[in-house]
């Protein structure tokens, strides 16, 4: 996997190569907005289903001991 500055950085200058790099952007942007979503709005709900109940909310799986 390719940096940002790798990815989205321009070494020589041109029109049609800032067009490309502004849509590979925006598709960049699309797709960490779609995870923010979907994956974020589980993490969320799970959240409040555990607040609700009085329950921690764990994330991954460490045990008290290991903190």
């Amino acid at each position: 996997m390719s940096s940002f500055s790798e990815s989205f950085y321009l070494d020589a200058p041109g029109r049609l190569r800032r067009l490309v790099r502004d849509i590979r952007f925006i598709g960049y942007l699309a797709h960490v907005i779609w995870y923010y979503v979907v994956f974020g709005g589980r993490v969320r709900r799970e959240y409040r289903r555990c607040q609700e109940r009085g329950e921690i909310y764990r994330i991954d799986s460490l045990s008290e001991e290991d903190i």
